[in-house]
C-alpha cells in the first residue's frame, strides 16, 4: 500500500529524516499523555461519583413525602404493592447540650426501628473509642452491625462524635424555646447516647441524630417545628424521578426525588467532571495540532518527490490520502497507546492501591470506574482531532502543481 511505503521509506527510516522521526515521536507521545490523563482523571472523578451516590443511597430515602397522614399512606400503598418500602420519619432542627456543657447544632431524626437496623448493616465504619491509648478515636470497619440497633425510648444513634461517647447523656431543646419569655421553661428533651456511628456521608456525619420515631423524643412531638412525612425506598433508586412525578398527580403533598434533594451536588459533580474533560481534552488537542509540524516538515523535505509521484499519474486525491493517513496513523498511535496505559493505570488503582487519601475523603483509596462510553469516546474524539489537524497540509500539498515541485520552485 502507498501510504504504508511512504510511513516506512521517508518517517520510520533509520537513515533518512531524523528530524521529522524526532519530532513524529515527541508528537505521538504528547498525544498518549494527554489521552492517558484523560482516561485516569474522568475514571477516578466517575469512581468518586459513584461512590457518593452508593454511600447517599445507602443512607437517604429515594423518596421524601412530607405529609404522613392515614389517606396519603393508604394512597401511597395503593400505589406500591410490592418493590418499595415505605416507612414514617420525623424530623427537627435542635440545639445539643452535652455533659460538659458544649452546645451545637443538630437535626434530630425519628425513624421506624426496622430502617434504623437496615442502616447499620450498610453502615462500613464503626467509630471506636481505644482507653488504653487515652481516649483515641479510630475507625473500624464492618463493626457496627454488630451494635444493638433496637433503640430504647430514649436512646439515640448519634452520626458523629462531637466530644460524646457511647452512654452519655445529652439534652436536646427544641429552636421554639429561644424565643419563650423569660422564666418559662422551654421545651427540652433528655436523651442516651446508644452508639457513635460513621456513614461518610457529611451531611449525615456532621449533625443528623437518629431515634425511634414511634418511642423517642416524646417531649418535642408537639413542637411547631416537628416536620413528618413517608420515605420510600425503591428496588430501583434510579427510578425515583418517573416514580415521584406519577405521586405528585395524586396531590399527596411535597414529593421529591433523593435527585431533587441532592441536585445542587450532583450539578456540582456534573460540572467539574465536564470541565475537567474540556480541559483535558485542550491538551489532546493542542498535542494532535503537532502532527502537522510532522506534515509540514515532511511535505518541505519531500515535495520533489511528490511531484515526481503526481508526474507518474498520483491524483490529488492519492496525495492528499497519503498524508492524512500518515498523520493519521502518528495520532492513532498516541491516542491507543495512551489509552491501554491509561487503562493500566485503572487497573493497578483499583487492585493495589498506592496511594491512601486521609478519613476526610469519602474512601481511603481512589474509587476508580472506567466507563466504556467514556473510553470510546476519547478515542473518537483523539481520532476527530487528528484528522483535523492533518485535513490543512494534506490538501495544501495536493494542490502543488508536479513540475513546480520538481524544479523545486516556491512561487
Amino acid at each position: 500500500m502507498l501510504e504504508r511505503l511512504f510511513i516506512l521509506r521517508y518517517l520510520w527510516s533509520s537513515t533518512k529524516g531524523s528530524t521529522v522521526k524526532t519530532i513524529a515521536l515527541i508528537s505521538v507521545g504528547g498525544i498518549g499523555i494527554g489521552v492517558l490523563a484523560m482516561v485516569v482523571v474522568l475514571s477516578v472523578m466517575a469512581g468518586f461519583d459513584e461512590a457518593i451516590k452508593t454511600r447517599l443511597l445507602g443512607i437517604e430515602p429515594h423518596i421524601v413525602i412530607d405529609n404522613n397522614t392515614p389517606e396519603v399512606q393508604e394512597k401511597v400503598n395503593r400505589v406500591f404493592k410490592k418493590g418499595a418500602k415505605i416507612e414514617r420519619f420525623s424530623k427537627q432542627d435542635v440545639i445539643l447540650r452535652t455533659v460538659d456543657g458544649i452546645f451545637s447544632g443538630a437535626v434530630a431524626q425519628g425513624e421506624e426501628p426496622g430502617l434504623i437496623r437496615r442502616l447499620a448493616k450498610k453502615i462500613k465504619h464503626n467509630v471506636v473509642v481505644d482507653d488504653a491509648s487515652g481516649g483515641a478515636i479510630a475507625t473500624s470497619k464492618n463493626e457496627s452491625s454488630a451494635v444493638d440497633f433496637d433503640l430504647k425510648p430514649k436512646e439515640v444513634d448519634l452520626a458523629r462524635s462531637l466530644g460524646i461517647f457511647e452512654g452519655d447523656e445529652v439534652t436536646l431543646v427544641a429552636p421554639e424555646s429561644l424565643l419563650l419569655p423569660a422564666g418559662e421553661m422551654p421545651i427540652y428533651e433528655k436523651a442516651f447516647v446508644k452508639a457513635l456511628v460513621r456513614t461518610d456521608v457529611p451531611d449525615v456525619d456532621g449533625h443528623i441524630i437518629f431515634f425511634d420515631v414511634d418511642h423517642g423524643m416524646r417531649r418535642l412531638k408537639d413542637t411547631a417545628s416537628l416536620e413528618t412525612g413517608l420515605e420510600i425506598r425503591l428496588d430501583d433508586p434510579e427510578s425515583a424521578p418517573e416514580v415521584a412525578a406519577k405521586l405528585k398527580k395524586l396531590n399527596l403533598g411535597h414529593v421529591k426525588s433523593w435527585q431533587d434533594m441532592n441536585a445542587a451536588l450532583f450539578y456540582s459533580l456534573r460540572m467539574e467532571k465536564t470541565l475537567m474533560g474540556v480541559f483535558l481534552g485542550l491538551t489532546v488537542l493542542v498535542a494532535c495540532f503537532s502532527v502537522i509540524s510532522v506534515l509540514v516538515l515532511l511535505v518541505t523535505e519531500k515535495r520533489m518527490d511528490v511531484g515526481i509521484l503526481k508526474a507518474m499519474g498520483a491524483t490529488k486525491n492519492t496525495v492528499r490520502r497519503i498524508f492524512m493517513f500518515i498523520g493519521l496513523t502518528l495520532g492513532l498511535l498516541g491516542i491507543l497507546g495512551g489509552t491501554g496505559l491509561g487503562l493500566l493505570i485503572c487497573y493497578i488503582l483499583v487492585h493495589y492501591p498506592l496511594i491512601r487519601l486521609p478519613d476526610i475523603y469519602y474512601d481511603t483509596s481512589f474509587p476508580v470506574k472506567v466507563e466504556p462510553l467514556m473510553i470510546v469516546t476519547i478515542v473518537i474524539l483523539g481520532i476527530l482531532l487528528t484528522l483535523l489537524g492533518t485535513f490543512v497540509p494534506a490538501w495544501k500539498v495536493a494542490q502543488n502543481e508536479p513540475i513546480s515541485a520538481i524544479r523545486r520552485d516556491d512561487g
